[in-house]
């Protein structure tokens, strides 16, 4: 599976995948502290058009939320122009699973869980903060749905170290 998933919405084609907006709009759900680090450093067209291109690329074309914010619309005229795909803009709030709680839950177990419980139609919203997470993200809903291992560097941390084999 080369691109992603789709399904039908109203006889529209969409990916299953949807692309969240709240963090390219300064919006965590979580502190004013975090969604004061969104507006400084994600809120800004070529930022986010960046984003949005990996997506693009890997066959997620749909996004969800209120384009009306300049930096915002344009970052997606941005994205559309590199790649030569169209985006497909939702407008409706309740439509899909918000997998990973606004960065509460870890990708690997928020998205192992959505996809092994949602039925084939079925649709997950993702948020992300860079261009390298969107490009883990989608990597680990195909080896999820595609039932393979992640073609992804897993993340090292010190307590990992003991159990790492030795060169």
């Amino acid at each position: 599976m080369s691109k992603f998933p789709r399904t039908n919405v109203g006889g529209l084609s969409v990916s299953r995948m949807v692309i969240g907006s709240n963090w390219f709009l300064g919006s965590s759900h979580c502190t004013a502290a975090r969604d004061k680090y969104l507006r400084e450093k994600i809120r800004n067209r070529k930022y986010i058009a960046a984003i949005l291109e990996v997506f693009l690329r890997r066959g997620v074309d749909t996004i969800m939320g209120v384009i009306s914010f300049p930096p915002f619309r344009d970052a997606i005229r941005q994205a559309e122009d590199r790649t030569g795909k169209k985006m497909i803009v939702v407008t409706t709030p309740v439509m899909t699973i918000k997998s990973m709680a606004a960065g509460q839950v870890r990708p690997m177990q928020g998205l192992t869980f959505v996809w092994n419980a949602l039925r084939n139609q079925d649709m997950v919203t993702v948020g992300v903060m860079t261009p390298e997470e969107a490009a883990e993200d989608v990597e680990l809903s195909l080896s999820i749905l595609e039932r393979r291992a992640p073609m992804i560097e897993l993340q090292e941390t010190r307590s990992k170290a003991s159990v790492k084999p030795k060169p």
